[in-house]
């Protein structure tokens, strides 16, 4: 989806109108100065057009642009109706396409970047794209298609804490459910603070809160989500935002999903055939 700022359109066709008018001598052509302004102005607009989509006004722009290289007896006259001239094409052009408009508030939400914050890009980069996409269904007004997004950015965050419990049966290439992961985190918490993984011997009260968390996420709005009858409104969508990036920024705090990334590597190599690793390694040594 193209963004579109028409204040930025509207305001190049009003500097060109003015720029024509103060700039143009008694014989109705342009001073040097002035002739500047107008094909810089007129090399914008042009390029405004074209970003539209916009190809007769694109072209028309196109063609006067040569001749504006030198003075011509008329030229401010003639720039003046081409103004205007152009001004009913674009508006013609534009009456053809459908626009959408956001209002301020939501303007922010769909261009602001990195809306969880620095700490949980750094940590969780594969859920980048997914946070940006829940923003910008949310000013949109696709509300439960942002929460769908965000169930995405939880199962990232989801993934780095079941990778702290070091069980292959939970590596993401078995596509393990969240239930699966939830019960393994469950089980890990009733044992004994000693028996339990390094990571989660060390901080009882972070691991606790995560996977509390990330229950509270899958049973108000994960498991809805993946049914078809269910739909979100503004205010629940809103709060969903809210409770995914606390939980996701709690997560920041110890985990990443560097974990999975070295696992999925490791166990891609393992998988390699001794046949062609062998060959890969002898390759490689004949290079040095």
């Amino acid at each position: 989806m193209e963004t579109f700022k028409a204040d930025e359109l509207l305001s190049l066709i009003r500097g060109l109108i003015d720029q024509i008018a103060i700039g143009k001598t008694t014989e109705d052509t342009l001073r040097p100065e002035w002739r500047k302004l107008v094909v810089e102005s007129l090399t914008k607009l042009e390029a405004a057009c074209e970003r539209l989509g916009l190809r007769l006004a694109s072209l028309q722009i196109k063609r006067m642009l040569p001749a504006l290289t030198l003075p011509t007896k008329g030229e401010a006259v003639a720039l003046d109706r081409f103004t205007r001239q152009i001004t009913t094409i674009i508006e013609d052009e534009m009456s053809l396409r459908l626009f959408f408009f956001l209002p301020e508030e939501r303007a922010r939400d769909y261009t602001k970047p990195n809306q969880f914050g620095d700490q949980v890009s750094a940590a969780f980069p594969r859920a980048i794209s997914d946070i940006e996409e829940s923003s910008k269904c949310y000013a949109l007004g696709r509300w439960t298609a942002a929460v769908f997004h965000l169930m995405r950015v939880m199962e990232v965050g989801l993934r780095g804490l079941a990778a702290s419990l070091k069980d292959p049966r939970l590596d993401p290439r078995r596509n393990p459910s969240w239930d699966s992961i939830l019960k393994k985190c469950d089980e890990e918490l009733e044992k004994p603070l000693a028996q339990r993984s390094l990571e989660w011997q060390s901080d009882e009260p972070f691991f606790s809160t995560a996977a509390a968390n990330l229950r509270s996420v899958k049973d108000a709005w994960r498991n809805p989500t993946m049914h078809v009858d269910q739909t979100y409104t503004d205010e629940i969508a809103f709060g969903v935002i809210h409770a995914v990036r606390g939980s996701m920024r709690h997560l920041a705090g110890k985990l990443n999903d560097q974990p999975y990334q070295h696992q999925s590597n490791l166990a891609a190599f393992v998988g390699v055939s001794f046949d062609t690793a062998f060959r890969t390694f002898i390759f490689s040594f004949g290079e040095l």
